[in-house]
């Protein structure tokens, strides 16, 4: 866990959330000795601690539509320390800006923020960031509008980018209006073969399409982020039994999985170099990793750093590389 982390030196205290947040307390229980331990079989449980946590120790009001992926609070707050070590060894230069002319923040674009729109939120609690998330499906995009209304006090560091219009395909289906990988086993098959159906018919080429992100063609980033789909199929997906975390096909599936994904971001940051200082990506499979740093380094690509985002029995892997970069600042411990 990252030294930054708020839970580095102390885990949450489910007896003490539970006590304060009625929402949780269904899922918490103690045993003999006094020690509270959470249901992580429920997907109603992660979503509950997800959303005490982030108003317990950040301030934050959040929510989720039932089926959507949860996020970790601890895991996703690693990946943004993560990413302020990174611009610590290297930024873009400071802009100013407005009436005033005053320092402008860092500006993040969280690519596929889905509708839990964590990092945004995280990105502009914890560093003050102004954090864009860009989504595909109408759901998310309800969603993050929602929680960019429910939290006002940050509303000038959060933006929602809509392109829902450009992938009709993810609209539809059993999934569009929450369907997930915890559906009931009535369901289950139905599902995949829907999901196998709509989501090879979509054009790999086209994904994940980052330039159309942007507003412009003049526009910068400090950085981009990611958690790409995982899966190359929903039946993929359902075999990892040892989550509740839930999540939609369109937050966990796409042709080729994430290694096609994160490969055609590689390829894309290539034509984007000189307008985001470090793109970066998590991937959920070592082999991936090694993959992707093969890519990089086929196209010269120095400015490179990984990590590993382990929390408790799951490890994530995170990679950054950078065109703009000094390679000596890059290669620094």
């Amino acid at each position: 866990m990252h030294p930054a982390n708020r839970y580095y030196r102390s885990e949450p205290d489910f007896a003490a959330l539970a006590e304060r947040y009625e929402e949780l307390r269904p899922y918490v229980t103690v045993d003999p000795s006094g020690r509270a331990h959470l249901d992580t079989t429920s997907w109603a449980a992660t979503r509950a601690l997800t959303a005490c946590l982030l108003r317990d120790d950040f301030g934050l009001a959040w929510w989720l539509p039932e089926g959507q992926l949860v996020p970790p609070v601890t895991n996703r707050a690693n990946y943004l320390h993560w990413v302020n070590d990174l611009l610590a060894l290297s930024a873009p230069e400071e802009t100013h800006g407005g009436a005033a002319g005053e320092l402008l923040p860092l500006r993040g674009l969280d690519i596929g923020c889905g509708a839990n729109f964590i990092y945004c939120l995280l990105g502009a609690v914890l560093y003050g960031w102004s954090m864009s998330g860009v989504d595909v499906t109408a759901t998310a995009v309800r969603c993050c509008r929602k929680l960019i209304a429910d939290n006002p006090q940050l509303s000038g560091l959060l933006e929602l980018r809509d392109l829902s219009h450009l992938h009709p395909e993810l609209q539809v289906g059993p999934w569009g209006e929450g369907g997930s990988t915890n559906p009931t086993h009535a369901h289950q098959a139905s599902i995949c073969t829907g999901v196998k159906s709509v989501i090879h018919s979509v054009d790999i080429s086209v994904v994940p399409r980052v330039a159309l992100s942007f507003a412009d063609d003049e526009e910068t980033f400090a950085f981009t982020m990611c958690n790409p789909p995982f899966f190359e199929s929903m039946a993929e997906a359902a075999r990892n039994p040892n989550t509740a975390f839930g999540g939609t096909a369109a937050e966990m599936v796409c042709p080729g999985g994430e290694l096609a994904f994160v490969l055609q971001m590689v390829a894309e940051s290539e034509e984007l170099q000189d307008r985001v200082h470090w793109f970066t990506t998590m991937v959920g499979k070592k082999d991936t990793l090694k993959a992707v740093k093969k890519e990089l380094h086929s196209r010269h690509i120095t400015q490179l750093r990984t990590t590993e985002l382990a929390q408790g029995k799951t490890s994530r892997w995170a990679v950054a590389w950078s065109w703009q970069v000094d390679p000596n600042k890059a290669m620094q411990p």
